[in-house]
């Protein structure tokens, strides 16, 4: 690792505090590449906490919950 940007994950509005935790969490979609889950206390300006998984083989989303 050279510290290079590799992603930039980004919550649906600003505010929703996603990111403000974050875990591995091995290969969720079974693709070959461990996956990456970001979860928020806040999402849309309500105080619905949420999490989402993240692909870490290009980023995209897995799943999303609402209410975590």
């Amino acid at each position: 690792m050279d510290g290079a940007f590799l992603m930039e994950f980004v919550g649906d509005s600003p505010g929703d505090r996603l990111g403000f935790s974050v875990a591995g969490v091995g290969d969720l979609d079974f693709d070959g590449h461990d996956d990456l889950l970001g979860g928020g206390f806040s999402r849309g300006g309500s105080r619905e906490g949420h999490a989402r998984v993240f692909s870490g083989a290009g980023g995209s989303t897995v799943r999303t919950h609402g209410g975590a």
